[in-house]
């Protein structure tokens, strides 16, 4: 089809037929090609659409059999999904959300919020970090958690990166000048962003332009992205840090590669994921588990952030194990830029 993109039509008596076919040419994948006298495996995830019951025409029977290709995709547990029917609605919704986005950008839809961090010692904000929001013309408010996965699949989440980090630095950038503070602003960079060739050109534009202290930006690596070239990211982060850029490793423990990224990364601060928020009050193992990550975060010199915080129990329980920072509603939910302001103004009046 394109790529590594490849369409099979196969005459079938039953599903399961088509199934165990998907499954033995993954079998012959995985024994690998010989490239120069070295064995590479190999492997695919096939999404699948039935004749009659999806479609009587090539074109509707296609385009099912990528939809459900991008389901697969973002699968951790499957290599093999049928496309679904009875999510017909999410994947109009989904479809037009991608359509949408093409020209999101060009009519300045989306907009930057910000959640502050706190001093889990003395309750006073450490920095904030910087997040994305967006109100289509058409549907109204959409949840990061349906636009930011389309972004990635389409190759086009490095826009929204770049534009999150221009908001954040000038906002950031007049805080300080304006009120004297020295807060860090912390932004999420996609793996496809950090592994552009110009990514770290990106960010010295950045911090030139807005005349910048880059000891005041934090960027935050999502664990749960998959990185595959870790020699050519080290570089990079080494070169940023050099300059006095900090990184963090966010969403820790959502991930499958967690251990890896912490030895391999020369991060500053690891951000425990909320998930593990869930049930840590009434489950002992989990608690354990928060304990140790904090204890191993410490010994290897990196600050420490608990996401999602909402109660006074949750928060005392983390200051008792020694967390450094938190996030969550307990204290601020992420705000637009005029409040983030409004707040930052009495708190530095009431210094005065």
């Amino acid at each position: 089809v394109e790529g590594d993109e490849f369409l099979a039509i196969v005459e079938y008596n039953d599903v399961q037929e088509i199934q165990n076919k998907m499954i033995s040419i993954n079998k012959t994948l995985k024994k690998g090609v010989s490239i120069e006298g070295t064995i590479h495996g190999l492997s695919c995830k096939s999404g699948i659409s039935i004749y009659d019951e999806h479609g009587s025409d090539f074109e509707s029977l296609f385009k099912k059999s990528i939809i459900a290709l991008e389901d697969v995709r973002v699968s951790a547990h499957s290599n093999l999904l049928m496309y679904d029917d009875t999510k017909d609605e999410y994947y109009s919704r989904r479809s037009r959300i991608e359509l949408l986005l093409n020209s999101a950008f060009d009519k300045n839809e989306f907009r930057t919020v910000y959640q502050p961090i706190v001093n889990i010692k003395d309750n006073q904000i450490r920095g904030f970090e910087s997040l994305s929001r967006w109100t289509s013309e058409e549907l109204g408010i959409v949840s990061p958690g349906e636009f930011v996965p389309i972004l990635e699949q389409t190759k086009k989440i490095s826009r929204l990166d770049e534009y999150v980090l221009n908001n954040a630095l000038v906002t950031n950038k007049f805080l300080c000048d304006e009120y004297g503070t020295r807060y860090i602003a912390s932004i999420n960079i996609s793996v496809e962003t950090l592994m552009k060739e110009n990514f770290t050109t990106m960010i010295d534009d950045a911090l030139e332009k807005f005349n910048y202290d880059p000891t005041l930006l934090e960027l935050e690596i999502t664990e749960s992205s998959i990185i595959k070239d870790f020699e050519a990211v080290t570089k990079k982060m080494d070169y940023l840090k050099s300059k006095g850029v900090k990184f963090s490793e966010d969403d820790f423990g959502d991930g499958f590669s967690s251990l890896t990224y912490l030895t391999r990364l020369n991060i500053d601060t690891l951000k425990i994921s909320r998930n593990f928020l869930l049930s840590i009050l009434n489950n002992v193992k989990n608690r354990v588990l928060v304990q140790t990550i904090i204890t191993l975060s410490k010994r290897l010199g990196f600050y420490t952030i608990v996401e999602g915080v909402e109660d006074q129990e949750t928060y005392e329980l983390f200051k008792d194990y020694g967390c450094d920072y938190v996030q969550g509603y307990l204290f601020y939910r992420p705000m637009e830029e005029q409040k983030l302001l409004e707040l930052v103004k009495n708190k530095t009046s009431k210094k005065e």
